[in-house]
């Protein structure tokens, strides 16, 4: 979330909205404190106002694009906690007659396979699935055979995947 932020703060960016996912997730949690992390290492102010809780869906990203709509205070850009999130958003912003990146950026988490696909691509955060999976499944072994595992936290590389739905300012 720190680097999907920063991608956005060097594309000139500086009101950026948030669409969270589940706020109980540990994900969301840690997402929005990397959000605010990255915008208050740019100097920046996280307007409270521009942060919409939501859930991981299409649905949701499209609802909190239209609480997004109605506020004084547009976003030139909007983080999303998920690439579900981020075309339901997307297709909110369409319907309403906003231009993606034009208009407002989009950025995505997750680089969920269709990402690449849609108009535009949208920029996202690519995890490593694979290796998700791999280190969740040992510590599930680790669980059941009652053995303490070696972290409950493991942090894995991942990569800004720059696409068309973002977009500098001038």
């Amino acid at each position: 979330a720190m680097d999907a932020t920063r991608h956005l703060v060097a594309y000139g960016h500086k009101d950026i909205a948030v669409i969270t996912g589940d706020m109980d997730t540990t994900s969301s949690r840690d997402r929005l404190e990397g959000f605010r992390g990255a915008m208050s290492q740019a100097g920046l102010t996280c307007d409270d106002d521009l942060i919409i809780c939501s859930d991981y869906t299409l649905a949701g990203g499209e609802v909190a694009a239209e609480s997004l709509l109605l506020r004084k205070n547009r976003p030139t850009a909007i983080f999303c906690f998920s690439d579900d999130i981020a075309l339901g958003c997307m297709y909110t912003l369409r319907q309403h007659g906003f231009k993606v990146p034009d208009d407002i950026s989009v950025m995505g988490f997750d680089n969920i396979p269709v990402a690449k696909y849609i108009t535009p691509p949208l920029t996202t955060i690519a995890q490593p699935t694979a290796e998700i999976g791999s280190a969740c499944a040992k510590i599930l072994l680790d669980l059941i055979e009652n053995k303490k595992p070696e972290t409950s936290r493991i942090l894995l590389p991942h990569e800004v995947l720059i696409r068309e739905s973002t977009r500098r300012l001038t």
